[in-house]
């Protein structure tokens, strides 16, 4: 009995789990470079996070732009129709993001390296920063050891 009664608890707390939600943003990047999406790079850590959830498979972007293209994202409104075009331009104040529609559902959203989009009103994500990130700190290493070299 009690076995039947831990698996029903189970069965319910695994039906009322919130996913998370991990999302890859890189300059440069589209499906067709990673893995899961039949790309050639050899990426198994993504590869494995795509075959637990759900991939991200149509992304029509309204500008070709960093910023703007990082607005429309976070927004799912047209970069103009926010205030963030042309590029290095911010969102006008009183856009919602994801941030805030997420948090409303009790997630906490954050961000880790690259930001680019602002203000922090609009986009008020927990932040992990360039100095609290080893994979910025492991690219500034790479950095200052390829200038202060010969090799290209």
């Amino acid at each position: 009995m009690k076995r039947l009664l831990f698996l029903q608890i189970l069965v319910v707390t695994v039906c009322y789990a919130k996913p998370n939600f991990v999302f890859i943003i890189a300059d440069d990047l589209t499906y067709r470079d990673i893995g899961c999406y039949g790309g050639q790079a050899h990426t198994p850590h993504i590869d494995h996070l795509a075959t637990e959830g759900m991939k991200f498979e149509r992304c029509f972007q309204a500008a070709s732009m960093c910023s703007p293209t990082r607005h429309n994202i976070y927004t799912g409104l047209y970069p103009f129709n926010s205030g963030a075009y042309p590029n290095h331009t911010f969102a006008n104040l009183g856009t919602k993001s994801v941030v805030h529609y997420l948090g409303d559902l009790g997630y906490r959203v954050a961000l880790s390296g690259k930001v680019h989009v602002a203000p922090k009103e609009v986009f008020p994500f927990e932040y992990s920063g360039v100095k609290n990130n080893p994979d910025m700190n492991a690219i500034d290493k790479l950095m200052l050891g390829s200038s202060s070299s010969d090799e290209p």
